[in-house]
């Protein structure tokens, strides 16, 4: 895997808020990560906002086997507003994209 620091900027930066979704995540995450698009090219940033559930654990565990790609940010729990605008102030690719956790993205999204 690439270091994540000298990584070029992405086509694409999914940013995505989560509250209290830890039920919904494994589709969403298995369908990001069935993506057709090289890597290179994606960039995820997941703001976990505060849950109480497992929400927090899946996404550390994704950002675990994805670190060049997956990026995790907690928040105290500030609403899905804050969550948005905190995780698009990161995102570095030229489109943004804001899937919701309980989406199911076609392999070819991008």
């Amino acid at each position: 895997m690439a270091d994540p620091a000298h990584r070029r900027a992405p086509l694409f930066s999914v940013v995505s808020a989560c509250y209290q979704v830890a039920q919904f995540l494994p589709e969403f995450i298995a369908s990001i990560d069935a993506q057709t698009i090289d890597e290179r090219d994606l960039e995820i940033i997941m703001v976990d906002d505060g849950s109480t559930d497992e929400t927090g654990r899946l996404l550390e565990e994704w950002a675990a086997r994805r670190p060049a790609v997956v990026r995790l940010v907690h928040q105290a729990n500030a609403g899905p507003r804050s969550e948005r605008h905190a995780g698009i102030g990161l995102a570095t690719g030229e489109c943004v994209t804001s899937p919701d956790p309980d989406d199911v993205l076609e392999p070819a999204y991008f």
